[in-house]
């Protein structure tokens, strides 16, 4: 993303949101029981996704504007 972005000339600023997977999972659970989600998430949702997660490469931890 970095390349592209330096390529056309403009800015990117990348924001990483994370949680501990049993925060996720708990939260998951916790809205299932209260049964107005509107999220076809499940905890099977959850186990996919983090398997398939591109984590940030530590140069892109460190850049804030490009």
């Amino acid at each position: 993303m970095q390349a592209l972005a330096r390529f056309r000339s403009c800015p990117l600023t990348l924001l990483w949101c994370d949680a501990e997977p049993s925060e996720l999972r708990r939260r998951i659970r916790q809205r299932a029981l209260q049964g107005q989600d509107p999220s076809d998430a499940t905890e099977a949702v959850l186990e996919r996704q983090l398997t398939l997660v591109e984590w940030p490469t530590a140069d892109e931890l460190g850049a804030a504007d490009v």
